[in-house]
This record gives C-alpha cells, structure tokens and sequence, in this order.
C-alpha cells in the first residue's frame, strides 16, 4: 500500500511539517556507468491518468518509468499538477505542528505501545543508527482509507500495527481526521494509477509477470499515513559530532509504494 501524508528530514534551523522469462537473459550494470547525477523524472498528472484510463496498455510512459524506477534510476518519481492537492497539503500539515505542540497529556492519549507506536502519536520511539533514540521528529500514523481494517481481533491482535483501529485528535483538533483522509486518499488514487505503469514496463522487461502491483495497492486494507513534523534544533542539539546520525536504523517498510508531499517550513521565532 502506498504511504500519505509525509515531509522530508529537517533543514538546519526551521522545523519542517512535513522472474524469469522464455529465454535466459541477464543484465549487468557496472557501478562505474551510473552518472553521478540523475534528475528527478516528472510525469504531468493529466498524461498519468490518460495512460490509466485508458482501454489499450498504452506505452508512452514505459521510458519515463524506466528512467525512474530502472537499474539506473534514482527510485523517485515526481507526479505534477495533480489536482486540488496543494490545497489540501496546506490544510494538512499545519496541523502536525499544532498537535506536536499540545500538552503531554493530550498526545500520550493517542498513543499506541501495543501496535509499536504504528497508529496515532509516536515520539522517541524510533531508533537511528545504533541505539540512540530520534527526539528530534514526531510522527502521526493513521490509516486514510479505512478507520477499522479488521474486526477479527485474533488477527487484529497478531498484526496490531497494522490492523488497530484508527485514533484521531477530535477533541483537540477537529479538522485533523477529515483533512488526513482527505489528503491521504489523493495520494493514494494517483499512487493507484502509477503503479499501474509499473506493472505495464516490468511486464514489457519480464513477459511471465503476473503479480499486479497495482491491484494490490487497490485491495489492501493496510494503507498507512503517516504525518511528520521536524522540531527546531535546540542550542544544545548536536549537529557536526561524530556522534550524531540522521540516517534511520536497519527496519522493515511495510509498503508495496511510498508516495510523499512536498514539507512546508515554519518560523517559531
């Protein structure tokens, strides 16, 4: 499943809201031809949904797909113009900001220990490299498709951060669930329609694949979103230590495709 609402890691100072075929064939990449710098391929969200829509299995966006997602590509794509998402990104991740900064006691009340800290509020739970513990971001995880996943609880149970049921901050902030969902719901519609390219090129590279990325994405129930927001670094953070890493520790993603929205940056001063 795809992976909404999301913002990317911390700028130095403001806080960030953020197979096999018929024939055996083999491909071998030398590390040395990959150019040093690859751009970002964009795709123009109306040339997406065309080449979704349509009847026929179009090819116009096989070489921009290759061009992303191929042994050369930076595993990034870039989907333009998609329509009434910036809208709905400005009515959303403001909203991280104004939570993370409510009391203790409001956030604590979200939190979710038995599924991992994977629904609702999670701060200083997740580990970067080594032991050491990330103070430095908040996160909000909720599922923008479906508010009860399951109601066997034996698998609810067993699968706890993926099937628990959503928690949302209404009485603190009562525009947070439907702008979530709503935002989420955007971007997982278009994740929907990319992979469906994906599966056309790996199928013009791979002639037996038969597993459909898409339809996975378009049947699971276990979407997760997931909704950042950077704390300003203090006087005291480190910030050139040998000691200090932002990279995130050895973990597992849970995702067939991550879709991410553009941070925005705030000045607390």
């Amino acid at each position: 499943a795809s992976s909404p609402p999301a913002s990317s890691p911390p700028a130095s100072s403001p806080p960030t809201t953020t197979a096999t075929t018929t024939t055996t064939t083999t491909t071998t990449v030398n590390p040395l031809d990959i150019p040093k710098t690859v751009p970002c391929v964009t795709i123009p969200y109306t040339l997406l949904k065309s080449c979704a829509t349509s009847n026929s299995n179009s090819t116009d966006l096989l070489p921009s797909i290759k061009s992303a997602y191929g042994y050369t590509g930076l595993g990034i794509l870039a989907v333009t113009g998609v329509p009434g998402l910036e809208e709905k990104r400005l009515k959303l991740l403001p909203l991280i900001e104004r939570f993370a900064n409510l009391p203790e006691s409001v956030k604590k009340s979200t939190e979710t220990p038995h599924a991992s800290y994977q629904v609702g509020w999670s701060h200083g739970n997740e580990k970067l490299v080594g032991s050491t513990l990330d103070f430095s971001k908040g996160s909000y995880y909720c599922n923008p498709l479906y508010d009860v996943p399951s109601t066997n609880e034996t698998l609810i149970k067993l699968y706890p951060s993926f099937l628990e049921p959503n928690i949302w901050p209404t009485s603190s902030i009562p525009e947070f669930e439907n702008a979530f969902k709503s935002c989420g719901r955007t971007m997982v519609e278009v994740g929907i329609m990319l992979s469906k390219q994906c599966d056309s090129y790996v199928k013009s590279e791979c002639p037996t694949y038969s597993t459909s990325l898409s339809d996975l994405i378009k049947t699971s129930k276990c979407c997760k979103g997931r909704l950042l927001h950077y704390f300003p670094r203090s006087s005291t953070s480190p910030s050139s230590s040998d000691d200090f890493s932002s990279w995130c520790g050895w973990h597992n993603d849970h995702g067939s495709l991550t879709s991410l929205l553009p941070p925005i940056y705030t000045d607390e001063g």
